[in-house]
């Protein structure tokens, strides 16, 4: 499982980068648009505080499971590690960026129901279209987080395109 998360089962980081080096040859080709995102739980430590880190890793399999669901199948999704994950958004334009990135946010409408607990998380999560974005693998993630992590400041369970100031 060198390229799948062992909890998950899904891509992990490295095949992470690999997909959106993949995605950054064709669209510089000019075959496709695409977008890289990052999303990160909001209130998963007080899972794993409260109720330990077996529940935290179920509530990370129900996640993915929700994610996965929600996706087409061009796009990867991926765990980068702890409560965090990737995504590749392929063959995309500005409306299906809008349609995939609200129904991922309303994944987290309706608690997770594991075992006799109902548990409400959240997620921020932070885009960076290509083009105009060019940078490579890193760059994207980096700029994807940024975007991530100003959703967290501000609004939390809610996402954002990345926009360089």
């Amino acid at each position: 499982m060198a390229f799948h998360d062992p909890l998950t089962s899904l891509p992990n980081r490295r095949l992470f980068m690999d997909r959106i080096n993949q995605a950054r040859e064709r669209s510089l080709r000019g075959m496709e648009h695409f977008a890289v995102g990052v999303l990160d739980l909001d209130g998963f430590k007080a899972v794993n505080d409260r109720w330990g880190h077996q529940m935290g890793d179920k509530l990370l399999v129900e996640v993915s499971g929700r994610l996965k669901r929600t996706l087409r199948g061009a796009d990867t999704l991926a765990r980068l590690g702890g409560d965090e994950f990737g995504f590749v958004f392929a063959d995309l334009s500005a409306t299906s960026l809008d349609q995939i990135t609200r129904r991922i946010i309303d994944i987290f409408s309706q608690p997770f129901e594991i075992g006799d607990r109902s548990i409400i998380v959240g997620g921020s999560l932070g885009v960076t279209l290509c083009p105009p974005d060019e940078g490579d693998a890193n760059t994207l993630i980096a700029h994807a987080d940024k975007a991530m992590y100003q959703v967290k400041a501000t609004t939390k369970n809610s996402w954002k395109v990345f926009a360089p100031i």
